[in-house]
């Protein structure tokens, strides 16, 4: 593709997780490492993880640096205002369409049902499969530094069932699980990444802001 923003795909990003979260996990469950040796393009890009993997940390990052346009699933899934109300399928149909019509965009959130609706589209798949410890972390920071996420109030009985859900990650088995998401990351056909600790993601990301996004600009 002519004009797209490409960075050298490399195996550290494979790294396995750490021992000690692995015996939640079915035997065998560990997807093959991620693609390496292949020029890696941006422009459409899908980043999936549990709550609290660093999903809009990334996604925001890299767009900035591409000039992409960020669409974060719990903007589809949720009502505006907050996360206690679902929107109607209609809703989310139109939505998704929408998003859909610019050139460069990142999708992020933990809604696998709503990622895959872009897979065919995308040219890139992040996974952020990081330990959970370290995911209640930053749920649990959510707390203290602010009530609201992307912009939304969240109360503190809402974090609360939140994080109970994202504690549940390596034991359910809906594509908004780490089975779903092994899922969906194995049966992706472009490039893909399998981010396993908050190390392999800062490289990740150290390396991608590196490279020079494309002189072309899409409307964001």
């Amino acid at each position: 593709m002519s004009g797209n923003w490409m960075m050298r795909s490399t195996s550290r990003y494979s790294l396995v997780r750490s021992a000690h979260n692995e015996s939640a996990k079915p035997a065998n469950s560990r997807p093959p490492q991620s693609r390496t040796n292949h020029n890696l393009c941006f422009m459409k890009t899908i980043i999936i993880g549990n709550s609290g993997s660093g999903k809009t940390w990334l996604a925001t990052r890299l767009a900035d640096h591409a000039n992409a346009r960020v669409v974060h699933l719990d903007h589809l899934f949720w009502q505006e205002g907050g996360f206690d109300r679902k929107r109607t399928q209609e809703e989310v149909d139109a939505l998704i369409f929408g998003t859909k019509c610019v050139d460069r965009w990142i999708v992020e959130g933990v809604f696998g049902e709503l990622a895959q609706r872009y897979l065919n589209d995308a040219d890139c798949l992040i996974w952020l499969d990081i330990p959970w410890g370290m995911c209640k972390v930053r749920l649990e920071q959510r707390s203290s530094v602010s009530k609201k996420h992307l912009g939304r109030a969240q109360s503190e009985e809402g974090l609360r069932r939140l994080t109970e859900w994202a504690a549940t990650y390596d034991r359910r088995t809906d594509l908004c699980s780490y089975l779903g998401h092994k899922g969906l990351f194995e049966s992706f056909i472009g490039q893909r990444f399998h981010l396993t600790s908050e190390a392999s993601a800062q490289i990740f990301l150290i390396e991608a802001l590196a490279t020079s996004p494309s002189n072309e600009h899409s409307e964001k």
